[in-house]
């Protein structure tokens, strides 16, 4: 039952494990279940060692600017973005999107910054990662506004309301929504109530990590290794076998991202 992460941080995980290089990571913590994963650069620190991570046969790339940096984004930087569309590896744009729980750029600006790499990402016919925390209302005007219907749209690390995963799934078919080791925390039953809404064949496994590691490993490093806990909870909040959820998401990923 093989597994691709869909999304995570590589060069964050590897500081944060304290390990020098991919290899050593996979060694050390990923089982043979591993196939491959894609890491995501999402401030203008990361792009050149994102790029480097991308030798490795195992990972793919996404690139473009986190909510929390849009205040640093401008036509420098999405020139900087736009040449890294061009790498083979290079499967989307993004993450991108809105976060008002922490607001450490001006919310007017992440809406602005939003919707011009929105812009980019389709005329460069990439893929879209959304991130969208505290910000249903905005998400969703936006992204209804801006993207067409038929696009590929990964909504990552989801923790929004079930009712916002249901609308944008109706009206965008080709939307896949990731989940991460947050549903298996305790004090998470309306995620856990939306996994189980979602149809199956509309869900993505990531972990986004170093970020949203599993119980029994919440508040440490996270990494690819604990996908097989997300798969399991997934089985158990849906009532499914286990290798229906590998099989089905395995076939979403090459749907979304087409590995």
């Amino acid at each position: 039952m093989k597994y691709i992460d869909s999304h995570c941080h590589i060069d964050s995980i590897l500081k944060k494990c304290k390990i020098t290089t991919f290899n050593n990571l996979k060694l050390q913590h990923y089982s043979e279940q591993f196939e491959a994963c894609i890491t995501v650069s999402c401030d203008p620190w990361s792009i050149e060692n994102t790029l480097r991570q991308l030798e490795n046969p195992e990972i793919y790339g996404a690139f473009g600017i986190h909510p929390h940096e849009a205040k640093y984004y401008d036509d420098n930087l999405e020139k900087k973005i736009i040449d890294t569309m061009n790498h083979v590896k290079t499967l989307a744009w993004g993450e991108i999107g809105l976060d008002f729980h922490y607001n450490l750029t001006e919310q007017d600006i992440q809406k602005d910054v939003f919707k011009r790499q929105i812009l980019a990402a389709i005329k460069v016919n990439k893929p879209i990662i959304i991130h969208s925390r505290k910000a249903e209302t905005d998400t969703l005007d936006i992204v209804n506004h801006y993207i067409p219907e038929n696009w590929k749209v990964h909504l990552h690390c989801y923790t929004s309301s079930t009712e916002m995963a249901l609308q944008l799934l109706e009206k965008f078919p080709n939307l896949y929504i990731g989940f991460t080791g947050a549903i298996t925390f305790n004090n998470t039953a309306e995620i856990q109530e939306t996994v189980n809404k979602i149809p199956l064949d509309r869900l993505l496994l990531e972990t986004d990590g170093p970020y949203m590691a599993p119980v029994p490993y919440r508040g440490k490093p996270c990494h690819s290794g604990y996908i097989p806990l997300i798969a399991e909870k997934i089985s158990e909040i849906k009532a499914i076998p286990l290798d229906q959820v590998y099989d089905q998401i395995r076939v979403n990923t090459r749907a979304m991202y087409g590995i």
